[in-house]
């Protein structure tokens, strides 16, 4: 089997299958599917550092599988969707007549957390924090 995939250090990979670790009487299960970061490259073997189960391990490339870099859109709307689903929140946009100003509320946990930005005409990073609390 070659290197197909040109694996290359820095890479993320996903383990086709699970691990068990037991070290000083301690068990640790690294999950089928779990994300690791390519470390070091040796023909067929690389060194795979899963950084949440603080260990590495040697798999032949037979045994990993690439993670595709996602691109920034789609890495932006994925966190996004993430905190969305986490804070059980909305964003909603409200235009109360054709010529009106938008506003944008926040709902997080199905309570109104007031976050009128009809002032501005974008939000961003250093702005995101300056709405008009009700």
């Amino acid at each position: 089997m070659t290197n197909e995939h040109n694996f290359k250090v820095g890479d993320k990979v996903a383990a086709k299958r699970s691990y068990t670790l037991i070290a000083n009487g301690y068990e640790n299960i690294i999950p089928m599917g779990e994300v690791g970061i390519v470390e070091n490259v040796d023909g067929e073997e690389l060194l795979v550092d899963f950084s949440g189960y603080f260990c590495a391990l040697t798999l032949n490339i037979a045994d990993v599988e690439p993670i595709k870099p996602l691109g920034r859109r789609t890495a932006f709307l994925t966190r996004l969707q993430s905190l969305l689903r986490e804070f059980d929140a909305t964003i909603e946009v409200d235009q109360t007549s054709y010529d009106s100003l938008p506003n944008i509320v926040l709902w997080i946990d199905g309570l109104k957390e007031s976050a009128y930005y009809s002032a501005i005409t974008e939000i961003t990073a250093d702005n995101i924090m300056g709405f008009d609390k009700e």
